[in-house]
C-alpha cells in the first residue's frame, strides 16, 4: 500500500476540506469576518469560496470589497487555508455584477429568433419591417428571410380527455397552427430577398410558411438584479469580464495566487433565451454568428434558418446538430476555455457548473454540451440544490473530469434543503454524491448572516448559526479523509453508457420541447415526455440507474469520447478510463462516426448493447454500410440476447432497461457483487412523496440500494461503498482486485483509523467479504497489495445495561423521567441546545462502550464532567474506557436540534430518543 496515501488519509491537506460559499451578504465587519474565518477553522473546514450575495451591504468589486477580501486572504494564508473566488455577484456568472454590459451595450445577450407568416400560392406577400426599440436603443435586427412548403395541413385531432371542449364549428383556416398540424415538404427552403423597408415575395403555387429572422436582445437578467445577462459567446464579452474581475483581483492579490488563492468558482453561465418566459422559441446568437458557422461548417446557414424550426427531412437534422456544434465551439474558445486559460497561466484552477444539467435539453440549450463546455475545466463541478435522487447528474461530470484526466470533482450542495438539514442527513447526500464520483464538497452555504429575509434565502446555512455547528467537526472530518483517498489514483468502471447529446442536438428544435419553467427536478416532472428526445432522456436516466443499482458502476462517454477512444481488442480507451462494454439508450439519431467506431469496438472483441430502439439515422456521415442488416437482426430478437460480431458481439435488449444488467453479465466480469443470499429474495416497497402532487410506489431488490466506487492507487484498490437505504444490510460482496491482494483494511474517516477485515482472496484477483450495513452506513475499503501495520479490530461485547432515569434542562426547564421528544414535551417551536444527566455503573475493568441510540440530531458527552469527541451522526457510540471509574459515574450528554422548529414552524422531533445503553466487556 502507498505510504503516501496512508498519509494522506491521516491527514488530509487543506485543499481536500470541504470550502464552503461563504456568503458575504450583509455590512462585512472585519471583526467578523475574521471571527467567522476562525470557527471554520476551529471545525476543520479549512477552505471557503468568496461569494458576494444578495443582501451585501458594501459596493460589489469596489475598493471596500477588496479590503474585506485582502483581510480575510491574508489571515487564511496565516492559518494555511485554501481561498476560492466566487466570480460574480449573486448569479449566473459572466456579467460582473453589470459591468460587462455598463462597459459596451453591444455586450448584451443576443438570440435569434422567428417571427412566422403564411401565404397560400400563386399570390404576393407584403411585410412591413418596423425597427423595434429594445433596452440599451438596440433595435431588433432582421438578418434572414426564408420560405418552407408545406406539404399538408391536417387539423389537429380534438382531445377526448380535454376537460372543457370548444363548442364552435371546426375551423377552416388552414394557417391557424393552433388547429392544424402541418407537416413540411422534405425539401430546402427557398431564400426570400429583403431590404430595410420588408417583403415583397412572389409566392409559388402552394402553401408557404415565410419567416423572418431576428436577432434581438435578451430578456434575462442577472439573479436579485436589474442588469441585463451577458454574451457568452462573444469574445470581447469575456475579455470585459476577466479584466473587471479576474485581472483586478490578480492585480491587488498575486503573491497569494497558487497558495492561498487556489481558484475562481463560475457559476451557472448559460443561454438563458427558451428559460422561463424569456425570449422564447430563439436559439443563441452573437454578432458573428452566421460566419463563424460557415467558416466551420462549410457551408451557409441563414438560408436554411427555417429547418431549425421546423422537420425538413435531412435538411433539419444535421443542420440542428451543426448549429449546437458551432456554439458548442465557440461557448468553449470564447469563454469556458478562455476563463480556464486564464486561470492556467495565473497559477489557480477553473471551477464551477453548468445551468440545468439533469436533462439533455436544458444542457443542449443552456450550454450546447456538458462535455465540450466542461472539458477545460481544471475541477469540472456540478450542483446539487434538492433532494431528488433519479438523477445522474453526479455521473454525468465526474465522467467528464473522468474522461479528461481531472482528479476533482466538486459539488456546491446543501441548498434549498432546508433548515431542517443536519449533519447526519448531511452525510447521507455527501455519501450519495461521493459514491458517485463527487471528491470535493462546497457547501451551499455558511452565510455572514441569516438577519430578516437572508434566513429565507435559498437556505440553509450550515454555519454557526445552527444549533449543532458545536458538534459538527466529525462531519468535515469525514469529508476531508473522504474527498482525500476519493482523489487518488483513478477511477476504474467496467461500462460506458452513450451520453446522446448528439441525438439532442439533431432533434432539438427551439420550440419543442416549449420554454423552460424550471420546475423539473424529477423525471416523472420533465416536459413534453412524449417528444422522441425526452423519451430517450428518460431511458438514459433510468438505464444508468439501474446499472448502478445492480452494481455496474459506469462513465457517461459522448460522440466525441467514442469517436476518438483506442480500440484495444475487449477494451475501449478513453482517457485514462478503460471499458469492456458500451450501452447505447433508445435513441433515433446519432454521429455516424461514433457508431462505426462502437461497431469496431464489437469486431475487435468488444461488447455493445443497443436498448429498445438502435438509431436509424446519423448526422455528419452515412449510416455504416453493415448497419441496416446488423440493425435488422438485433431488432428481430425477440428475448435479450446477443448476435456475434467479429470477435465480439451486439446485445439487444427489446423492452426497457431492467434485463441489461443480466445481459451485460453473460459477457463481462463485473468489479462487484452483491449477494445478500434469502434477504434479497423479497422486494422492498418504497414511497417516495413527489411536491405533494404525485407519490410512486417503487420496488426495490434489497442488494440495489448498495452503490460503490473504485479507484486503482497505484498497486491497490480502493472501494467505497454505501448502503442508500434505512434498511440493514447483511451482505456477502465480491470486489475485483487490479493486482495481487496480501489484506483487505478498513478506513474510517471520522477517527482515522485503520484496522483488517477478515477476508477470501483467490487467485484471481478478487476478495470476498462479509458487511454488516446498518441503515445508510458506508464502508471504505483498501485492497492492500502489501503487508500494514494496521491491527484487527477488536469484536464488541459484553454486559449492557439501559439507562432510564433521566433529568433534562432544555428552554430554561426541567423535565425529569423517561427520554421524550422535545415535540412532546411543549416544545415543538424550540431550536437549540438541551442537557440530559443521568448516573451508571461499572463493576469492574473492562473496556466500557456507551450508545446513544437515536439522537435528534448531534451530541456532545461528558463522563465524569470529561469531554469526549463529539458525534455528529450516527453510529452515535463511544468508547468510554478511559473516563469511567470503577463505581458510580456522571454522564452529562448535550444535545443540539435543527433550525427548522423555530425558523419553519415545522415539529420535528428533536432531543435524544435512545436507548441509552452502556456495556462493559
Amino acid at each position: 500500500m502507498s505510504a503516501d496515501l496512508r498519509a494522506l488519509f491521516a491527514n488530509p491537506a487543506a485543499e481536500h476540506s470541504a470550502c464552503p460559499f461563504w456568503f458575504w451578504n450583509g455590512d462585512l465587519e472585519p471583526d467578523e469576518l475574521l471571527r467567522q474565518l476562525h470557527l471554520m477553522h476551529e471545525r476543520g473546514v479549512l477552505g471557503f469560496v468568496i461569494h458576494g450575495r444578495e443582501g451585501l451591504g458594501i459596493p460589489y468589486l469596489s475598493e471596500d470589497w477588496f479590503d474585506r477580501c485582502r483581510l480575510v486572504i491574508e489571515e487564511a494564508a496565516r492559518l494555511g487555508m485554501k481561498v476560492w473566488v466566487y466570480d460574480d455577484l449573486n448569479w449566473p456568472s459572466g456579467y460582473a455584477g453589470g459591468r460587462v454590459v455598463a462597459r459596451d451595450p453591444g455586450y448584451v445577450g443576443q438570440n435569434l429568433s422567428i417571427e412566422r407568416h403564411y401565404v397560400e400560392g400563386p399570390d404576393v406577400l407584403r411585410l412591413d419591417f418596423l425597427g423595434v426599440a429594445r433596452d440599451f436603443d438596440r433595435p431588433d435586427e432582421v438578418v434572414a428571410v426564408g420560405a418552407a412548403r408545406i406539404a399538408e395541413a391536417r387539423p389537429k385531432p380534438v382531445d377526448p380527455l380535454r376537460v372543457h371542449h370548444v363548442n364552435a364549428a371546426l375551423p377552416t383556416d388552414w394557417s391557424d397552427t393552433a388547429a392544424f398540424e402541418h407537416t413540411y415538404a422534405q425539401e430546402a427552403p427557398q431564400a426570400v430577398a429583403f431590404d430595410d423597408g420588408g417583403v415583397t415575395w412572389e409566392a409559388p403555387a402552394g402553401r408557404w410558411c415565410v419567416t423572418v429572422a431576428r436577432v434581438t436582445a435578451t430578456d434575462w437578467m442577472a439573479v436579485y438584479s436589474a442588469f441585463p445577462y451577458t454574451d457568452l459567446i462573444n469574445d470581447g464579452a469575456t475579455t470585459a469580464f476577466i479584466e473587471e474581475t479576474h485581472d483586478e483581483y490578480y492585480r491587488r492579490f498575486e503573491e497569494y495566487f497558487g497558495d492561498t488563492i487556489i481558484g475562481f468558482f463560475v457559476d451557472e453561465p448559460g443561454f438563458y433565451n427558451n428559460f422561463w418566459d424569456r425570449n422564447p422559441g430563439s436559439i443563441p446568437w452573437t454578432g458573428d454568428f452566421a460566419e463563424q458557422f460557415a467558416a466551420r461548417r462549410g457551408y451557409e446557414l441563414l438560408p436554411l434558418l427555417p429547418g431549425l424550426w421546423e422537420d425538413l427531412g435531412v435538411h433539419s437534422h444535421e443542420l440542428r446538430a451543426d448549429l449546437w456544434k458551432t456554439v458548442a465551439e465557440l461557448l468553449d474558445e470564447r469563454f469556458f476555455g478562455k476563463l480556464a486559460r486564464w486561470c492556467a497561466a495565473h497559477g489557480v484552477s477553473l471551477t464551477g457548473h453548468l445551468e440545468w444539467e439533469e436533462w439533455l435539453f436544458t444542457m443542449t440549450r443552456h450550454s450546447a454540451s456538458p462535455f465540450r463546455a466542461l472539458a477545460p475545466f481544471q475541477v469540472p463541478a456540478l450542483d446539487r440544490i434538492d433532494e431528488a435522487t433519479d438523477k445522474i447528474t453526479e455521473k454525468l461530470v465526474s465522467s467528464i473530469a473522468h474522461l479528461n484526466g481531472r482528479s476533482r470533482v466538486l459539488s456546491e450542495t446543501f441548498a434549498l434543503a432546508g433548515w431542517k438539514l443536519a449533519p447526519a442527513y448531511m452525510k447521507r447526500i455527501v455519501d450519495y454524491q461521493y459514491v458517485r464520483g463527487v471528491n470535493w464538497l462546497s457547501c451551499h452555504g455558511f452565510y455572514y448572516s441569516i438577519e430578516g429575509h437572508r434566513k429565507y434565502e435559498c437556505p440553509p446555512s450550515e454555519f454557526f448559526q445552527n444549533p449543532w455547528w458545536e458538534h459538527s467537526g466529525p462531519l468535515w472530518t469525514y469529508v476531508s479523509r473522504l474527498s482525500a483517498v476519493l482523489s487518488a489514483g483513478r477511477h476504474a468502471a467496467p461500462v460506458g453508457v452513450y451520453y446522446p447529446i448528439d441525438a439532442a442536438w439533431a432533434e432539438l428544435t427551439p420550440t419543442a420541447p416549449g420554454p423552460f419553467d424550471g420546475a423539473a427536478t424529477e423525471p416523472w416532472e420533465l416536459p413534453e415526455r412524449g417528444l422522441a428526445l425526452q423519451r430517450t432522456d428518460l431511458a438514459m436516466i433510468r438505464l444508468t440507474q439501474t446499472l448502478l443499482g445492480t452494481q455496474w458502476d459506469v462513465d457517461l462517454l459522448d460522440h466525441v469520447a467514442v469517436e476518438e477512444a483506442k480500440v484495444d481488442g475487449e477494451l475501449l480507451q478513453v482517457g485514462d478510463e478503460t471499458f469492456r462494454a458500451v450501452v447505447v439508450p433508445p435513441l433515433q439519431t446519432i454521429s455516424g462516426p461514433a457508431l462505426g467506431q462502437l461497431l469496431a469496438f464489437a469486431e475487435a472483441g468488444g461488447t455493445v448493447v443497443f436498448v429498445e430502439e438502435p438509431p436509424s439515422r446519423a448526422v455528419w456521415s452515412d449510416l455504416p454500410p453493415s448497419w441496416a442488416d446488423v440493425r435488422a437482426r438485433l431488432v428481430a430478437l425477440r428475448d435479450p440476447g446477443y448476435v456475434p460480431w467479429g470477435a465480439g458481439r451486439l446485445g439487444y435488449v427489446p423492452a426497457g432497461v431492467g434485463a441489461v444488467s443480466s445481459l451485460l453479465a453473460e459477457a463481462v466480469s463485473p468489479d462487484v457483487v452483491v449477494d445478500l443470499g434469502d434477504g434479497d429474495t423479497a422486494l422492498v416497497l418504497v414511497d417516495e412523496a413527489r411536491r405533494g402532487g404525485r407519490k410512486d410506489t417503487k420496488l426495490h431488490r434489497p442488494s440495489s440500494f448498495v452503490r460503490y466506487v473504485r479507484r486503482r492507487v497505484g498497486h491497490d484498490d480502493v472501494y467505497f461503498l454505501v448502503n442508500e437505504s434505512g434498511h440493514e444490510l447483511a451482505a456477502h460482496v465480491r470486489l475485483a482486485a487490479g493486482g495481487p491482494v496480501q489484506r483487505v483494511e478498513e478506513w474510517d474517516p471520522v477517527t482515522g483509523e485503520r484496522w483488517s477485515r477478515a477476508a477470501t482472496v483467490d487467485a484471481g484477483r478478487a476478495v470476498e467479504v462479509d458487511l454488516a450495513f446498518a441503515p445508510w452506513q458506508s464502508y471504505l475499503l483498501v485492497l492492500s497489495s502489501e503487508g500494514s501495520a494496521a491491527p484487527d479490530r477488536d469484536v464488541e461485547g459484553g454486559v449492557t445495561q439501559a439507562l432510564n432515569d433521566w433529568e433534562l434542562e432544555v428552554a430554561g426547564r426541567t423535565f425529569r423521567g423517561p427520554l421524550r421528544s422535545w415535540h412532546e414535551l411543549g416544545l415543538a417551536r424550540y431550536s437549540g441546545v438541551g442537557r440530559y444527566t443521568s448516573r451508571f455503573q461499572v463493576a469492574g475493568r473492562g473496556r466500557v462502550l456507551l450508545d446513544l441510540g437515536t439522537v435528534l440530531e448531534t451530541a456532545q458527552v461528558f463522563v465524569n464532567c470529561l469531554p469526549l469527541a463529539p458525534l455528529a451522526f450516527p453510529p452515535y457510540r463511544l468508547d468510554v474506557t478511559e473516563h469511567v471509574v470503577v463505581g458510580d459515574n456522571l454522564l452529562e450528554i448535550e444535545v443540539a436540534n435543527t433550525n427548522t422548529n423555530a425558523f419553519e414552524e415545522v415539529e420535528r422531533p428533536s432531543g435524544l430518543i435512545g436507548p441509552v445503553r452502556v456495556s462493559v466487556a
